[in-house]
């Protein structure tokens, strides 16, 4: 909700025109008022602020219509949560000789493996 200076609100569509004129005169592309709103939330978590932040700002119930509503895997996103996956991979086969996975896949080779055991 939009107000005036003394609290009182300002009728939608008035408050879309003057949006929609302050664009126009910044040589914006046109996009409804709201999605400002949207494009603000998905920045936000993009940045990694936090979804409880994101959501109390948007003023939802619960994270759940958030996470919902706003949330997008995008490229540098995705890109990031891989390269965090495999830094963990990389940490935890320098901590131990070899991933759990490679152990298995090498006692299959060599015959050692107990398939009994295997699920």
């Amino acid at each position: 909700m939009f107000t005036r200076g003394d609290g009182r609100p300002l009728r939608p569509e008035y408050v879309t025109r003057h949006f929609q004129k302050l664009a126009a005169q910044a040589d914006l592309p046109v996009i409804r008022l709201h999605d400002l709103r949207h494009t603000n939330a998905s920045l936000a978590l993009s940045a990694g602020v936090d979804i409880k932040v994101v959501s109390e700002r948007l003023g939802h119930s619960t994270t759940a219509i958030t996470a919902d509503l706003y949330t997008h895997v995008d490229r540098g996103v995705g890109r990031e949560a891989a390269n965090r996956i495999g830094s963990l991979l990389t940490a935890s086969a320098q901590a131990s000789e070899e991933l759990p996975s490679a152990s298995l896949a090498r006692q299959h080779r060599e015959g050692t493996v107990d398939a009994r055991a295997s699920p």
